[in-house]
């Protein structure tokens, strides 16, 4: 009865079409496990799906007054480090801030 609906099932979706090598892989798959459709289906679509490496980074930038004081910003990956003016509170002033190190991907 299992293979009946199985096929009924292909029949419909891929409308006697050739059948993709994933779906194959998963009917042999359900005639092993049984009822445990869905976990095939996530194990599959986990499979599938690859990660794509982030285009921004959390970096650290220091002050280069000496202060130690220090904030994270985000910038594209593709980009060279960061160097820009930015408000220091201990100096009370405008100070150059330099990229120390990458914090994590965004």
């Amino acid at each position: 009865m299992r293979g009946a609906w199985l096929q009924a099932a292909t029949d419909v979706l891929f409308r006697n079409r050739p059948v993709p090598r994933k779906q194959l892989f998963a009917e042999s798959l359900w005639s092993r496990l049984g009822d445990c459709v869905g976990v095939v289906t996530m194990f599959l679509s986990a499979v599938t799906f690859a990660k794509s490496k982030s285009k921004t980074i959390l970096v650290k930038m220091l002050s280069q007054a000496g202060t130690g004081y220090s904030f994270n910003t985000k910038r594209s990956r593709l980009r060279e480090k960061l160097t820009l003016l930015h408000y220091d509170p201990i100096v009370k002033a405008k100070v150059l801030f330099v990229e120390q190190k990458k914090i994590r991907s965004l």
